[in-house]
């Protein structure tokens, strides 16, 4: 399997509980800090495992960050049943995991919780007592879903960073001037705030692979120029 979503959205969480849920032995490893070496060392704990009548999850934290060659020595643990193997990433799959992993693996698309639904998990942790009969008012619940945000952000860094920012000033100034780019963007502001959790329509997502056409992507999409 396959758990493709932003970060934060709980990946390593439903691997953890898939694993409880079916008691089996979880083994993690990041593809960050790990090489082949590692999973041979895991694939050597598993058949222990197996030797004690237990079956054993893979879970590989950010496997887009491997390489081809190490992706391909995930395949023959996989294809034996020795374990059950759970990759997770932020990256599109089509693109970042090789195309024999991926025939192999059914890729699962994990979406953010949306602010009703953030409240409504609230809610059932106060209705639980789970916070030692804790009550918060609306506000506060509002304000704790605004601090939820579990995006990050990659950063060009120096000196990329201030190149960039420079460049798009020295644009700006020498533009010709005009408000409606400002109104524009406010305009966009509040239309985003009032609905923080709106996505891109998948129909009007793009789909070059077969993965992102089979889970709609561009689907009945009309472009205007043609009509």
């Amino acid at each position: 399997m396959i758990f493709w979503g932003p970060p934060g959205v709980g990946k390593t969480t439903l691997a953890r509980l898939t694993a409880s849920a079916f008691e089996c032995e979880f083994i993690a490893l990041s593809a960050v800090f790990s090489g082949v070496k590692d999973i041979r060392a895991a694939m050597e704990q598993a058949q222990q495992n197996l030797a004690m009548g237990k079956h054993t999850i893979l879970f590989v934290d950010e496997i887009h960050r491997f390489n081809k060659s190490q992706q391909d020595a995930l395949l023959p643990y996989a294809e034996s049943g020795l374990v059950t193997f759970i990759g997770a990433t932020t990256e599109n799959p089509s693109f970042e995991v090789n195309s024999a992993l991926l025939s192999r693996a059914q890729v699962y698309v994990l979406k953010s919780l949306t602010d009703e639904e953030l409240k409504l998990l609230l809610r059932r942790v106060q209705e639980q007592n789970a916070l030692d009969g804790l009550e918060f008012e609306d506000q506060a619940v509002d304000t704790l879903i605004g601090y939820a945000d579990a995006l990050t952000f990659e950063r060009l860094g120096s000196p990329e960073g201030e190149l960039a920012l420079g460049q798009a000033v020295i644009y700006l100034a020498i533009a010709a001037k005009s408000n409606a780019g400002y109104m524009a963007y406010n305009q966009a502001r509040a239309f985003v705030k009032q609905d923080k959790s709106r996505e891109v329509p998948v129909h009007l997502r793009n789909a070059p692979t077969k993965l992102m056409k089979e889970l709609g992507h561009g689907h009945a999409y009309r472009y205007a120029h043609d009509e």
